[in-house]
Formats: structure tokens, sequence, C-alpha cells
């Protein structure tokens, strides 16, 4: 019974021509391999690094957001010791 099924879905399925693709040697698998591996190293660093100075950034906002507090608080303690 399932080989009446297979043979039925494979009645239903479009034609295709397939064509030979030229020989490929080990040395160019290997060479196509390496290739991937490194745009998929360079893809992830730059993101490791996009991430990293994103964070760099949040943190310097709020050391800056610290130091202008701080020199409010100083401002206002100099104005309230001179009166």
């Amino acid at each position: 019974m399932a080989h009446m099924l297979t043979c039925h879905c494979l009645l239903l399925m479009p034609c295709r021509v397939l064509h030979a693709r030229p020989y490929t040697t080990a040395a160019q698998v290997l060479q196509r391999r390496e290739a991937a591996a490194l745009t998929v190293q360079r893809f992830t660093r730059g993101w490791f690094a996009r991430m990293a100075a994103t964070a760099l950034r949040h943190h310097n906002e709020e050391r800056e957001l610290f130091i202008a507090q701080q020199q409010a608080q100083q401002q206002q303690t100099m104005a309230d010791t001179r009166k």
C-alpha cells in the first residue's frame, strides 16, 4: 500500500530536467567551504563588534549623565553654603 502512495505521488510531481555540473575537485570543495566559513566568521565578528559598540555608547551616556548630576549637586551645595 505504501508503494502505491509513493508511485502516485511521483506521478503528480512536475518533471525537472537535470543537467550535469562540471567536475569539482576536493581542493575546490575545501576552498568553497573555507570561503563560506570566513563569511560566517566575518558576519559574526561584525555583529559582536556592533553589540560591544552599542554597550559602550550606552555606558558612556550613563557616565555623562552621572557626571552632570554630580556637578549639579556640587553647584547646589555651593549655593546653599553661600546663603
